[in-house]
C-alpha cells in the first residue's frame, strides 16, 4: 500500500532539471555523434600540454 500525499513543494524536481541531465546509476545519455579519432587526438594533445584545467577546458 503506497501512501498518499500530496507534494507541496514550491520546486518540483521534474520540472527543473534539464533535459540532457543523467541521474545517477540511469546508463549513458544518448550520443548526439560519434568522436572522430582526430578530434581524440586533438584532446589527447592539449590534455599533455595544458598546465591547468582551466586552460585546458578553455581550449578544448
Amino acid at each position: 500500500m503506497t501512501p498518499n500525499f500530496e507534494d507541496k513543494r514550491a520546486v518540483k524536481l521534474q520540472n527543473v532539471m534539464a533535459k540532457d541531465f543523467i541521474p545517477l546509476f540511469s546508463g549513458r545519455p544518448q550520443r548526439d555523434k560519434v568522436i572522430g579519432r582526430e578530434d581524440l587526438m586533438d584532446l589527447d594533445i592539449l590534455l599533455h600540454t595544458a598546465n591547468t584545467v582551466e586552460e585546458f577546458l578553455a581550449k578544448a
